[in-house]
């Protein structure tokens, strides 16, 4: 009975430690992002902004999001589920579609 315990313990923390570790690397993607310069005075022409708990805001859609190492899942984008490679340095968001097509965006200033 105690190994049983010791097992279901083992098992319990180490999914909370794969959640945890996920959250994390989907930390540095909470937030607001637009595409150009955000000091700019114009319109800019994609908006994401990213909760912690799942939700993506894109211009006017709203969609659920998850991340699997340098991969980004969106659903909902355009009607449509979307698997794009990310990458943050400082206050730029990467984002590379399967066409090797990238969008530069810019961390918000609210």
């Amino acid at each position: 009975m105690n190994t049983r315990r010791t097992w279901i313990a083992v098992v319990m923390l180490l999914a909370v430690g794969a959640l945890a570790s996920q959250a994390m690397a989907a930390g540095n993607l909470i937030g607001k992002w637009q595409m150009g310069n955000p000091e700019a005075d114009t319109a800019p022409t994609l908006t994401l902004e990213f909760s912690s708990g799942g939700v993506v805001i894109f211009n006017d859609q709203i969609g659920a999001y998850w991340t699997s190492g340098s991969n980004l899942t969106i659903d909902g984008w355009n009607g449509q589920q979307v698997t794009l490679k990310y990458r943050v340095e400082g206050n730029t968001l990467y984002l590379t579609d399967p066409n090797g097509e990238q969008l530069i965006f810019q961390k918000a200033k609210y």
